[in-house]
């Protein structure tokens, strides 16, 4: 009777093992497709992220040659000011610059894709791509 339960339970261990790595496989397919995962990587998800958070005050769009906020400075003079590396640290730590005191910059915190995303759209735009 062992016997025969240790090879029922080992055969619906083995099943389940079958499906979870038709589970897994099925969840990486997902994600490879995930428009929003290639959005991140071509560049193009750093500028959604861009006019998320930063376009009210900055001009995101290399179209777009002045800032709302006149102090802010545009993202193409961003990225050919600072080298991405630098933007990268800032970025991660966050930060903190007094336009003037009517509208400070905002605090923020972002995730390390939407630091990536960010990072590759301005390093596009220093190198005149986007």
């Amino acid at each position: 009777m062992c016997g025969m339960m240790a090879r029922i339970w080992r055969n619906e261990l083995e099943g389940k093992g079958v499906t979870m790595r038709a589970i897994w496989l099925v969840g990486v397919i997902a994600i490879a497709a995930n428009p929003v995962g290639k959005a991140f990587a071509s560049g193009e998800g750093g500028m959604a992220v861009a006019e998320r958070l930063c376009a009210e005050c900055h001009a995101v769009s290399p179209a777009v040659a002045e800032s709302p906020h006149p102090k802010a400075p545009p993202f193409v003079v961003i990225a050919k000011r600072w080298p991405p590396e630098y933007l990268a640290e800032a970025l991660a730590e966050g930060i903190v610059v007094a336009h003037d005191a009517a509208k400070p910059m905002p605090e923020f915190s972002l995730n390390h894709d939407e630091i990536d995303a960010l990072i590759d759209y301005l390093q596009g735009l220093r190198e005149g791509h986007r």
